[in-house]
């Protein structure tokens, strides 16, 4: 079967993509929105915040490398991602820290929790269950409960848009509603044009993919605000 007919035949697809994640992709524009409807409760109060750290590891630290990304020009504090079982120094009072973890298993996020509840930091929960949901719980603090069933580099939308909620209110939104549905609505045509379903003579994804599978070797480029991206 040639490279053409394999990318466009539903069983060899079925075949090399076991754990479905062509699935994942095409369904991430819902994804997304659904991951907009989700809010921390109780919810957060606005304060004075001086630094916004976004404690995880692993693909459920992704979305905060994208919060990151485009908060860098937008905000007058810095946002940072701390893949750390400690917080840096200057974590205290005056900051918010969002402890994510897909799992709530994750042993340096857990370590990281704890390190912020005893500096007094803001302190918020994103994670679908486990450890970390029930101590979010237990102290009532701001908790987002994520759907549960995916691996973290497949629910990179819930792990992206509750930050944007949490940021929103505490009063710091580095992106618009507008331009949240601009790239949700971009998300879906993307979807369309570069499905399992689209035929490789007019899917650049499949093109991509038959490019990279004559012996080249990929790399993929990052400036400031793509960097997270790459």
């Amino acid at each position: 079967m040639s490279r053409h007919r394999i990318l466009d035949s539903p069983k060899a697809i079925s075949r090399l993509d076991p754990h479905g994640m062509r699935i994942v992709l095409s369904e991430f524009p819902s994804q997304c929105r659904d991951a907009r409807g989700l809010a921390p409760a109780p919810a957060l109060s606005p304060g004075k915040i001086q630094q916004v750290v976004i404690s995880g590891m692993g693909g459920s630290a992704a979305g905060g490398d994208l919060l990151a990304a485009i908060s860098r020009d937008r905000l007058p504090l810095p946002v940072l991602v701390c893949r750390e079982y400690t917080l840096p120094a200057f974590v205290g009072a005056g900051s918010l820290v969002v402890s994510v973890s897909y799992s709530g298993t994750t042993e340096e996020t857990l370590s990281a929790f704890q390190h912020a509840l005893g500096r007094s930091a803001m302190v918020a929960a994103l994670t679908a269950g486990g450890t970390l949901g029930g101590l979010a719980r237990d102290r009532g603090l701001p908790l987002v409960t994520l759907p549960a069933g995916l691996m973290p580099r497949a629910a990179l939308g819930y792990l992206f848009f509750p930050l944007l909620t949490i940021m929103d209110a505490v009063g710091l939104s580095p992106a618009s509603m507008t331009e949240r549905d601009e790239a949700i609505g971009l998300l879906a045509r993307m979807a369309d044009d570069l499905g399992p379903e689209r035929p490789a003579g007019d899917n650049p994804a499949k093109e991509l993919a038959l490019a990279l599978s004559r012996g080249r070797i990929p790399v993929v480029y990052g400036g400031e605000l793509t960097a997270s991206a790459a």
